[in-house]
């Protein structure tokens, strides 16, 4: 009891802006925990911790030390939920998505088990699937759970599992809910606005409530993003700061370029070019230190769309590049997404465009020259 205890306000502390306190708090939660399984999981949620302060090597360290202990016990779930946190661990340390490791999860997993949300391999499968941009079959995945979740009258996680329960319950503590952010995007994503609406509200007001320094951030994204979204571009400036300045006081480099390239696109469609050069090279360095191909191609692209990079022949993104050459020595789109991981999908998007940008360049060569 203590362990958990104390795991819970570490990761209020970490989510608050201490990460310091919230590794001192984990530690002493080792001291007290007297089984393996719950050794295991404070372990997995160090390892999270130092994911999130993009310190691979301890991350990695804390992951695999989780993942033996739970090894060890044999308990098929529990490994395939210890799985499914290491890929996510190593994607937000830049590493990509391990699509192989995460199936295995997914056939360890326990579709019947009741088990926390963020908890579940196929719940982590669609917010890496939200993560590299295929909102649809993210939302496809969740509906699948949600279904699982009625057929046996789990009223609470029906319908859309990440979040309808903040719909009907309302949101007491933003960091259990820790995936809410990303459901928030693929919501306005896909033209929900009015859901996406109430429940940045949610979190907006209880960010501010516990003075949660991730929310607020997280929050201020999100709504910079709705006023987008509905056109209000004043509104979404402000709401871009106010997220800018929380970023300012916890250390989640990844996040707070995520807010870069978001207030980057609004001041692009403001049409302050200047601002938005230079949000988004912020945003590409920060990307590219951290060793994370796809959203540094997402930066890449925006400072296109300002006209700061050379064009050259079919101007194609280091991964359409790579796509386009991995595709062309034979392999299977599957056998691409493996190598990269990323997902099918998106090589077959990566795929559309250099065929789109091929074709361009021929018809642009074969035009007469006056």
């Amino acid at each position: 009891m203590v362990g958990a205890t104390l795991t819970l306000l570490a990761e209020v502390n970490f989510h608050g802006g201490d990460s310091a306190e919230a590794l001192r708090l984990l530690t002493e939660a080792v001291d007290h925990a007297d089984d393996p399984r719950t050794v295991a999981a404070i372990e997995l949620v160090i390892g999270y911790t130092y994911a999130n302060a993009w310190e691979h090597e301890a991350s990695a360290a804390h992951a695999a030390r989780g993942l033996e202990l739970v090894e060890a016990s044999g308990d098929r779930p529990l490994i395939a939920q210890a799985l499914a946190a290491t890929v996510m661990y190593r994607f937000l340390c830049g590493g990509g998505v391990d699509w192989t490791t995460l199936e295995r999860s997914l056939k360890l997993e326990d579709a019947d088990a009741v088990v926390a949300l963020e908890a579940r391999p196929a719940v982590i499968a669609a917010l890496l699937q939200l993560y590299v941009g295929d909102h649809d079959l993210a939302r496809d995945g969740l509906r699948t759970i949600a279904q699982r979740a009625a057929d046996r009258g789990d009223e609470s996680a029906a319908c859309e599992p990440l979040t309808t329960a903040i719909e009907e319950g309302g949101l007491a503590e933003p960091v259990p809910a820790f995936f809410l952010p990303d459901a928030l995007e693929a919501l306005i994503a896909l033209g929900e606005l009015g859901r996406a609406d109430v429940l940045t509200t949610a979190l907006e007001q209880r960010a501010h409530a516990l003075d949660r320094t991730w929310a607020l951030a997280t929050g201020g994204r999100c709504r910079a993003l709705l006023h987008a979204a509905r056109g209000d571009l004043d509104a979404a400036r402000t709401a871009a700061d106010r997220a800018a300045a929380a970023h300012e006081r916890i250390d989640m480099p990844f996040e707070r370029a995520r807010t870069q390239l978001v207030t980057g696109v609004i001041q692009r469609r403001c049409r302050q070019r200047a601002l938005a050069r230079s949000s988004f090279e912020e945003a590409l360095k920060t990307f590219e230190r951290l060793g994370t191909p796809l959203w540094a191609d997402q930066a890449r692209q925006q400072l296109d769309r300002v006209g700061t990079r050379q064009s050259s022949g079919t101007q194609l993104t280091a991964t359409e590049q790579r796509v386009a050459e991995l595709a062309g020595s034979g392999l299977t789109n599957r056998e691409v997404a493996s190598t990269l991981f990323i997902s099918p999908k998106t090589v077959e998007a990566n795929l559309s465009r250099v065929c789109v940008a091929v074709t361009r360049d021929q018809s642009s060569s074969a035009a007469p020259q006056w």
